[in-house]
């Protein structure tokens, strides 16, 4: 019986003592070589990777050709790879396809018919006597709408940042209807 113990609080000590956390050591201005393995198939499926990720496309007439040059100035060297991507976000198509992979996940994709449908109908009911009671609010409804739809052209003019556009694709009468429920809504906010 004594020997199973022994050997019990050997194997746990043995376990234990294994399990030592070590901190990574970073030494100032240390900068890793060039890595000169990386061949030309690797960096066009990079490329072409990156322009669908963040264009919703791939890359078309001389923009690989292009790419590609950025990428073997230095052999894909991090900054290299930072200044392609930043020629990715001033591309004309970056900030409608963020919209877009946010839409899908906040609002099931509702599209700008369905928006301007909405606003339709409660720009229609502020016309009828019979719901004045409401028309706060309509106008309240009205204007979460408006800036929805304006998000793109907003990000486009660098008036509105990526957490301004989350905010506004979560704060929207569709969103409302999504999560419809106090608890639904903490829970989905909190998610998003």
């Amino acid at each position: 019986m004594a020997r199973k113990f022994v050997f019990a609080v050997i194997i746990l000590l043995s376990v234990f003592s294994a399990c030592k956390k070590t901190d990574d050591v970073t030494i100032k201005g240390n900068v890793p070589p060039p890595d000169h393995t990386i061949d030309s198939s690797t960096m066009v499926i990079y490329i072409g990777k990156s322009y669908i990720n963040m264009l919703g496309r791939k890359p078309v007439g001389n923009e690989q050709n292009e790419a590609l040059a950025i990428l073997r100035a230095n052999n894909f060297s991090a900054d290299n790879r930072k200044q392609f991507i930043q020629s990715l976000f001033s591309k004309t198509e970056y900030y409608p396809n963020l919209y877009v992979a946010a839409n899908n996940q906040y609002l099931r994709n509702v599209d700008s018919a369905t928006i301007a449908g909405q606003l339709f109908q409660f720009n229609y009911l502020l016309g009828q006597p019979g719901y004045a009671s409401i028309y706060s609010y309509l106008h309240f409804e009205i204007n979460r709408l408006d800036t929805l739809q304006q998000v793109v052209n907003y990000m486009s003019a660098g008036i509105l940042d990526y957490r301004g556009m989350l905010m506004r694709l979560a704060n929207n009468y569709f969103y409302d209807q999504i999560n419809m429920g106090t608890e639904n809504f903490v829970v989905s906010t909190f998610q998003n």
